[in-house]
């Protein structure tokens, strides 16, 4: 039979045994682990390039947002200031349409006016055609008559009659 430091000695070999095939698979769990571990870090250091990225993405779209902004305002200020300028011009062309109505008017009394004119030199172009009368005041009804179509010429010229 065995001794007792035999027996002693083959459990603690036994012991021993066991706790190398225990600090085998520990071991084997370790490096699994520091696969996982390793494989999660470059995960993570993928989706840290990724939020980066996703952070410069953003503030473009900001910068771009403020820009657009920016344009807005701008344009809203170039909106209202034309708008300004077209109620100036609005303002302008009535004045203008008003000017023109009453040109017009006063055109129109003028061609009526030069009508009556016109009338008028041709009446005194008829005295001045007209044969005076053997009589003693013929002499001086032929200077009234060359006056006559001397004002009768020279009213048409100054009205364009011809």
């Amino acid at each position: 039979m065995m001794s007792d430091t035999q027996k002693d000695i083959e459990r603690l070999a036994d012991i021993n045994d066991h706790l190398r095939r225990q600090l085998d698979k520990s071991n084997e769990i370790i490096v699994e682990l520091n696969h996982m571990v390793a494989k999660q870090a470059g995960e993570i250091a993928t989706l840290r390039q990724q939020v980066a990225e996703a952070e410069r993405q953003w503030d473009n779209v900001r910068r771009d947002n403020a820009k657009l902004l920016r344009q807005l305002t701008e344009n809203r200020h170039a909106y209202k200031r034309l708008h300004d300028d077209m109620e100036d011009v609005n303002r302008h062309n009535a004045e203008l349409r008003q000017q023109v109505a009453e040109l017009q008017a006063t055109v129109a009394a003028v061609k009526r006016k030069a009508q009556r004119f016109g009338d008028i030199a041709d009446d005194w172009q008829k005295l001045a055609n007209e044969k005076p009368e053997d009589s003693p005041k013929s002499g001086g009804f032929a200077r009234i008559s060359s006056v006559y179509a001397v004002c009768a010429a020279e009213l048409r010229e100054v009205i364009g009659i011809e």
